[in-house]
């Protein structure tokens, strides 16, 4: 069923979108290449409840639908595309996100010093040793969404202007700080996703993909290059990648 799911999407959006690689595709297949993943079990992990499939079903047909819905909209509607961006209030905020998160990441940076591992790092996060219960919950729902958001907007402007702004390298920083303060890498996975989905967007062809994008490309590269150094240091216990 959901590999049928997977068949329609891509006829849908080759139609709708006039190809088939585009982002409602890339978000379709990562989420059925999990569940696909999650039935077969290679470990012998923890079992979903039936239930789950069933709402990953809906939400991805939603998904899908609300996309073509607003890729229908937003051509309808004139835009403005010389909107004046204040990029001074966009450095201000990510860098009062750098100086909050600074404490964080000290304390993060000792640890790993300590343990060389990233697990002692991701435990003593969600066990409240980096920070209290609170600030867990203020960094999580505040601080870090916030600064995520400047840092999706630099991206996307880097991606279009081909030029890094000072405003890109304070959010790699940020982004630095967040791995050490928490030990997590789902982030830089998004920031890689959001890469891919611009840069596919902008690119007919692979072969213009990759001549006009080597810079983008090559951070892709060393972003998954981290997630893998991350990842080898927090749970695959002999497992392999995959696990």
């Amino acid at each position: 069923l959901y590999i049928f799911l997977l068949f329609l999407v891509c006829m849908m959006n080759k139609l709708i979108f006039k190809k088939i690689l585009c982002y409602p595709t890339i978000i379709a297949s990562i989420w059925i290449i999990d569940v696909i993943l999650t039935i077969i079990n290679p470990y012998s992990m923890y079992e979903i409840p039936k239930s789950v499939y069933k709402y990953v079903m809906i939400f991805l047909i939603t998904f899908e639908l609300s996309s073509i819905l607003y890729y229908k909209l937003r051509y309808k509607v004139k835009t403005n595309d010389n909107i004046e961006i204040n990029w001074n209030l966009i450095n201000f905020g990510i860098s009062f996100c750098i100086i909050f998160m600074l404490p964080f990441f000290i304390k993060g940076l000792s640890i790993y010093f300590t343990s060389h591992q990233f697990s002692s790092i991701r435990n003593a996060y969600l066990n409240y040793e980096i920070c209290s219960n609170s600030m867990y919950m203020f960094l999580t729902l505040v601080i870090i969404p916030f600064g995520e958001a400047i840092g999706y907007y630099t991206i996307i402007s880097f991606i279009k202007n081909k030029k890094m702004n000072f405003s890109f390298y304070m959010f790699i920083v940020f982004m630095i700080e967040i791995i050490f303060a928490s030990g997590g890498r789902s982030r830089i996975i998004y920031y890689i996703l959001l890469m891919i989905m611009v840069v596919f967007e902008d690119s007919k062809k692979i072969k213009d993909l990759v001549r006009k994008n080597k810079k983008i490309l090559f951070l892709i590269l060393i972003s998954i290059l981290i997630i893998v150094i991350i990842t080898s240091q927090r749970n695959l216990q002999g497992r392999g990648l995959l696990y």
